[in-house]
């Protein structure tokens, strides 16, 4: 049984036997610890129940925060006077209560998105919300405040120049990943149970698979309208449970049922599934080779789900060309150029380094494509992101890597690097999470690896659009019969 179940146990034990008796006297620190390694579902069960209150889970999470984000610098701003006043509204949603960060990349009212950058320093607060973060926040989930990203969200790592490097609690020399870093983070600290995660090429599940979370990203078109059409990027969120990952996505589904795909419900915990079809590959879209470590945790992973009574084989990616990650990137760059052009435009005059970073600049000026090149690469990664998504044909679902290996040092991203060195290192680190974008399809990084010198490993599972169910059920399975590594960094 992993040890996160435990834990659980020790909390329902503990407000059982008088430390919820008296809560207006109960000590902050005590609840504090007591509920650094309860879940959203448990922080949002004991709210309702009324053992605790939504005030009470708010200042325990705001003391935790202040106690170890000096060790792994995962806030960017903080909103604590709000968060205890929206902690005393009346009860709204299922998650009513439970402390949050939401990802620095969108504008949250009464706050200065910084987007991780020194550009935006001189940013007014925003007037409203973006569509994503009201879905969000609709689920009851109180903020506390901002959480760290790359500049732009460019990179797999959170180490920008404006804020420093966000650091990984499992070891805090390691990366914690990008581009959602600072709320897997907060997450895995123990600081708060769930946290806002963006995803446009791996962002919720590169940063779970290095702090080892759950980071489900959602299929295209399935939540807001922020989600729809042919962007990229869904908005969706990290945990340390398949509960409570299945839990918010039926309140997201709920407010916005989508047409087109079968709705999923509420996902629980069954003692069968039915025999699936599931293909898994080690190597990324490019043909290179994963490291042994992770290798290794796809591989004991396809024989625990065989154990589990599906069909596994060895499979391939399905694409008729190996350029797909040099394709992608060509698309990224242009991101970049479009945000350097903007910013060109409001500031009137040329951005510096000292205002963007050099990573940022570089690749808009050195690969953000002409037109013409622009619409190659779209062609190119859209074709063989079809190519891919005949894979689901054979294989109900596809399991691989989320990343080639386990998390990096910090500064292997740094935004300061040459240019080739950056390009490089990400080509070799990211091959495994983007075509699931391109092709529009849901995927999961599920934390069933623990490498030798016990690093999270995080295996993705990827199914058709619209198959959330299958991959829910497939997490709940695996979590149940011990195959997650069930440790929280100590």
């Amino acid at each position: 049984m992993p040890a996160h179940y435990d834990r659980r146990s020790f909390i329902r034990l503990a407000t059982a036997t008088g430390l919820s008796a008296c809560s207006s006297i109960r000590p902050s620190t005590q609840l504090a610890a007591d509920l650094r390694w309860a879940d959203a579902t448990e922080t949002a069960d004991l709210i309702a129940s009324r053992q605790i209150s939504a005030r009470e889970a708010v200042d325990a999470a705001i003391a935790r925060i202040e106690r170890l984000n000096p060790a792994y610098n995962f806030l960017v701003a903080a909103d604590f006077d709000r968060a205890r006043i929206a902690a005393a509204a009346p009860p709204q949603g299922p998650f009513f209560g439970v402390p949050t960060l939401v990802k620095d990349l969108n504008d949250v009212a009464g706050l200065v998105s910084r987007r991780g950058s020194r550009v935006t320093k001189f940013k007014q607060r925003a007037s409203a919300s973006d569509e994503p973060i009201i879905d969000y926040l609709a689920t009851g989930v109180i903020l506390l405040g901002t959480s760290a990203t790359p500049e732009y969200g460019l990179l797999p790592d959170t180490d920008p120049v404006a804020f420093g490097a966000t650091r990984n609690p499992w070891n805090p020399r390691r990366s914690a990943g990008g581009s959602s870093g600072g709320s897997a983070a907060a997450v895995a600290s123990g600081a708060i149970p769930i946290a806002h995660a963006s995803d446009g090429g791996g962002s919720i599940r590169m940063p779970a698979s290095c702090c080892g979370l759950m980071g489900l990203k959602p299929s295209r078109g399935r939540f807001s309208k922020g989600n729809y059409g042919r962007d990229l990027g869904v908005d969706f969120c990290v945990t340390r449970t398949a509960r409570d990952s299945a839990a918010m996505f039926a309140a997201f589904e709920q407010r916005f049922p989508a047409p087109g795909y079968p709705p999923v419900g509420l996902v629980t915990p069954r003692d069968r599934l039915p025999a699936r079809k599931i293909g898994f590959v080690t190597h990324d879209v490019e043909g290179k080779a994963c490291s042994p470590d992770v290798a290794e945790a796809v591989r004991r992973t396809a024989a625990g789900l065989a154990n589990l009574g599906h069909e596994v084989e060895e499979t391939d990616w399905g694409l008729s060309r190996s350029d797909f990650t040099e394709q992608f990137l060509v698309l990224w760059a242009g991101l970049a150029k479009n945000i350097a052009d903007d910013w060109a435009k409001q500031l009137g005059r040329t951005v510096t380094s000292g205002e963007l970073e050099p990573f940022t600049l570089e690749l808009g000026a050195k690969l953000g494509a002409s037109p013409d090149r622009a619409e190659a690469a779209k062609t190119a990664v859209e074709a063989l992101g079809h190519e891919y998504l005949r894979l689901f044909h054979r294989h109900e679902v596809v399991i691989s890597p989320v990343l080639a290996t386990t998390p990096p040092p910090i500064g292997w991203f740094s935004p300061t690097q040459h240019l080739e060195t950056m390009i490089d290192r990400i080509a070799r680190y990211v091959g495994y999470t983007p075509i699931n974008n391109v092709a529009g399809n849901c995927a999961v990084s599920v934390p069933l690896g623990l490498s030798r010198d016990r690093l999270p490993i995080g295996v993705q599972f990827a199914s058709a659009a619209g198959q959330e169910r299958v991959l829910l059920e497939l997490a709940f399975q695996t979590e149940m019969a011990g195959m997650w590594i069930g440790r929280v960094p100590m």
